[in-house]
């Protein structure tokens, strides 16, 4: 067989064998077609006639033997019979077929026969595997069609590993808290160890790390603050002879206000009563003299750095501050209560300590407002700071404050001023010759302080939520009561879920700040340091405040109000109530945020990243006088209250389920609407109260000759429009969730893409709502750049939520009501420009 013979015997059957095989061979020579199993040499005999078996035809032409003839003459007449012998040799020959073809047309007829049946064999073997080609495409084709409808939720948690549901996420935390509760353990930890400020931050940062599927670090700031070295607080005669000497200790600690200037002060003193504007207004009336002495004020609700403030305004030269049992309610010892801890009364000899710094104006180191030292190298601390005390102060107890009040008895006139001190009338005084001696002696300089933090990264890498909590006490001891004990439960929680390869969706910060009890140093300088990527990233903050009662108390930016509800509901108090219906049996509503100054500061009011503050307060009725900065505030108290030791437990299932919610649904939880329809509200409230005469006066700020009363007019409107806009927006976000949890067949995947662009432009929208009521003022006129929105107070740059100066509640659109209540015209129209630029904003970016 020829090598084309071969090769086509391979291709036609795979096997190797050839005996069933019979290619055909075109000859060019005569256009015959000739069967490869005649030999070619002989092809041109086979079409001449025979004559006969002699030997001369068998051996007459050399050219014609066969193949296997081993030379060109002999070798038919070797065999005795050359001719026959040729030609038998020639038949029998292994190629050949048994018998030769008698003609041509047999031949070709044989041969469309034999191609015949080649071609049918090659079509069976070939429709095989169309066939089978086939069949393996239609199997393909019916997976497709009936492969599992998903959603976009489940495909991206798939995509990154994810399998916990929210159900299953939501089950393990609260199971893990409720069925083991370990906040006696960390209170034993803590309470056997002291908590300055930039001390002993080992402590937090190795509970921490205990919890191995964290990413606990540590930051380090170096802030300005002080070190009390010696204070001291005496009673002296009109000689400068000793009558009493006061102890300023609770315990081997110093009582100090941070901040408090040094110094030694010997001087006459009064006694001014809360030492609020009122008090001073009728110790004016009654001609006392306040300049340069030394005034004795009693806390209660107003924070002492904003009495301090008011003491400088009267040229006063020290103050002594003190806790009247007058103003705990009904536990005093007057109604018969013992003191603590017999019983729930106030125990005389506590003393509760305060920043002296102006937090009120500007929370954070007051030698760097509103800028990280560790970003602007080139700015040089400020030397005297306006927010730092110009006078010395001096925290004592009620038990050592008793003596020297009733040097005051029947000196000066009766003021219907009422208090708890025995055999004392609670006159102002003067002293008349008697005096007090102030030492105040603090080493201050820059120094370290460490916030500890722990990260559990999330699928969403640019949307971040923060959890804080203060650990560090004036003085070093007590503070059990602080959110850092219910911190560890959180995180016992989340390294639980973790541990089971939870992945959150978005990434969850757990912090624990130092430096708060100076006037929130740790979260203010991390927020002014990491300002940026916070307004990037951050879409919530969440503060665990204390815990100082059995009263839930929540502050809340109102885009969290429908959550916060939600999640209360699903925290149970006992098996008949849930925290939700034990909270709005006794409230109607929720609180705004900024009551006042915390850790959440810098994040609401500074940067404008919604925030939430959560803690327990006090039942008036039912729970013991609470301390500040104090060593009473230890176990024994919180157990007074809290025998179970469970609230502390309470409050991280609550605030971790709040974080659940907030980090694993793909569209951010809030609710627009309540924020424009406060400010709608508001804005109606404070422009209904303006003076008359005050709507046809023209503006100067930014407009010329435009009348007020036109522009309020405008901005009702603009907030009307505004609000139902938000409406329409809520609306829109509570489709798009339905559609992210939507199932979806394979070929309707674009639906999935369009609907991820649609998450990530509306959750944009949402994070950037509450920073466009961030405004910085510009010059106008003879009016300077540092006066800002808010007198005196640059560093609080949201136009809605700040802490009020005159009582200890919130204050919404506080520039509009500070220049409406002060008749300060400019600041008025100011602050009412900026509103509509924000509100302007918020209608574009929705």
């Amino acid at each position: 067989m020829s090598s084309k013979s071969n090769i086509k015997s391979y291709q036609d059957n795979p096997d190797g064998s050839s005996k069933d095989v019979h290619p055909y061979i075109f000859n060019p020579h005569n256009s015959k077609i000739l069967s490869s199993n005649m030999s070619l040499r002989r092809s041109s005999a086979d079409l001449t006639p025979k004559t006969g078996a002699s030997g001369t035809n068998g051996s007459g032409n050399n050219a014609n033997r066969a193949p296997g003839t081993a030379n060109g003459s002999g070798d038919a007449g070797n065999e005795g019979n050359g001719g026959n012998g040729g030609s038998e040799q020639g038949n029998n020959h292994p190629g050949n077929n048994s018998r030769r073809p008698s003609s041509i047309a047999e031949s070709i007829v044989s041969q469309v026969v034999h191609l015949k049946d080649l071609t049918v064999s090659q079509l069976k073997r070939r429709r095989f595997f169309a066939v089978s080609i086939f069949s393996i495409i239609c199997i393909f084709i019916f997976d497709l069609i009936f492969l599992p409808r998903t959603s976009l939720d489940r495909d991206l948690r798939r995509l990154y590993g994810g399998f916990l549901t929210f159900d299953d996420v939501s089950r393990i935390y609260i199971s893990q808290l409720n069925h083991i509760n370990d906040v006696e353990k960390y209170i034993n930890i803590y309470n056997d160890q002291t908590h300055e400020p930039g001390e002993n931050c080992h402590l937090m940062e190795n509970l921490m790390k205990n919890f191995e599927y964290l990413d606990t670090d540590v930051e380090k700031y170096d802030v300005y603050m002080g070190t009390p070295i010696d204070n001291s607080l005496k009673l002296l005669d009109e000689e400068g002879e000793l009558l009493f000497e006061a102890n300023i200790k609770e315990s081997d600690h110093l009582s100090y206000f941070p901040f408090s200037r040094n110094g030694t002060v010997t001087s006459e003193f009064v006694y001014v009563n809360y030492g609020l504007d009122e008090d001073y207004d009728l110790l004016k009336s009654s001609s006392i003299d306040l300049t340069t002495k030394i005034l004795i004020i009693r806390i209660n609700d107003t924070h002492p750095s904003l009495l301090i403030e008011k003491a400088q305004n009267q040229k006063a030269s020290g103050i002594v501050f003190y806790k009247d049992p007058y103003d705990d309610g009904e536990y005093t010892e007057k109604n018969g209560y013992m003191d603590f801890p017999a019983g729930y009364a106030r125990n005389h000899h506590a003393i509760d300590k305060y920043t002296g710094s102006f937090i009120y104006y500007q929370p954070g180191d007051p030698t760097t407002p509103g800028w990280s030292p560790f970003l602007f190298e080139d700015h040089k601390r400020l030397d005297n700071p306006d927010t730092i005390p110009k006078i010395p102060i001096l925290p004592i107890s009620f038990t050592e404050i008793q003596p020297i009040l009733r040097k005051l008895v029947k000196k000066g006139p009766s003021l219907n001023w009422f208090g708890d001190v025995l055999d004392f009338d609670y006159r102002p005084g003067p002293s008349d010759g008697l005096q007090l001696s102030i030492v105040n002696h603090i080493d201050y300089d820059i120094k370290p302080i460490y916030n500890i933090i722990s990260t559990i990264p999330g699928i969403i890498s640019d949307e971040e939520i923060i959890i804080g909590s203060a650990r560090d006490v004036i003085s070093g001891q007590g503070g059990v009561s602080q959110g850092s004990i219910g911190m560890l439960e959180i995180a016992r929680g989340f390294n639980e879920l973790a541990r089971r390869n939870w992945k959150p969706l978005r990434t969850i910060k757990l912090i624990s700040w130092d430096g708060s009890s100076l006037g929130q140093f740790g979260s203010t300088e991390f927020g002014e340091y990491h300002s940026q990527k916070l307004i990037d990233n951050c879409i919530a903050y969440i503060n665990f405040d204390n815990v100082r009662g059995n009263d839930l108390s929540i502050e809340s930016n109102p885009l969290f109000n429908k959550v916060l509800k939600k999640v209360m509901e699903l925290i149970l108090l006992d098996s008949n109530e849930t925290l939700g219906e034990a909270f709005f049996a006794k409230n109607s509503t929720l609180q705004l945020i900024s009551n006042g100054v915390g850790d959440y500061s810098v994040f609401q009011n500074h940067l404008g990243i919604p925030s939430i503050n959560i803690g327990m307060i006090p039942n008036e009725e039912d729970d013991p006088v609470t301390y500040y900065n104090s060593k009473f505030d230890g176990p024994q108290l919180l157990k007074s209250f809290d025998p179970e030791l469970k609230l502390h437990n309470l409050l991280a299932q609550f605030i971790g389920m709040l974080t659940i919610e907030l980090s694993e649904h793909e569209i951010l939880n809030v609710a627009v609407t309540d924020y424009v329809e406060l400010i709608k509200r508001e804005v109606e409230l404070t422009v209904d109260t303006l003076p008359a005469e005050w709507l046809n006066r023209n503006m100067t700020y930014p407009f010329e000759y435009t009348k007020l009363g036109d522009e309020i007019e405008i901005l009702k409107k603009q907030s009307h429009d505004v609000y139902e806009l938000a409406k329409a927006f809520d609306i829109e976000l509570k489709g798009l969730q339905h559609l992210i949890i939507q199932d979806f067949p394979w070929f309707k995947l674009y639906k999935k893409i369009k609907t991820a662009i649609k998450v990530k432009l509306y959750n944009t929208r949402v994070k950037a709502l509450d920073r466009m009521f961030i405004s910085i003022a510009e010059s106008s006129r003879e009016r300077v750049h540092a006066e800002s929105l808010l007198h005196k107070r640059p560093w609080f740059r949201h136009i809605v939520f700040a802490p009020s100066l005159s009582s200890p509640n919130v204050s919404v659109l506080p520039g509009l009501k500070e220049g409406s209540e002060s008749g300060d015209f400019e600041q008025f129209e100011m602050n009412l420009v900026a509103l509509r630029i924000a509100l302007d904003r918020v209608y574009k970016g929705l």
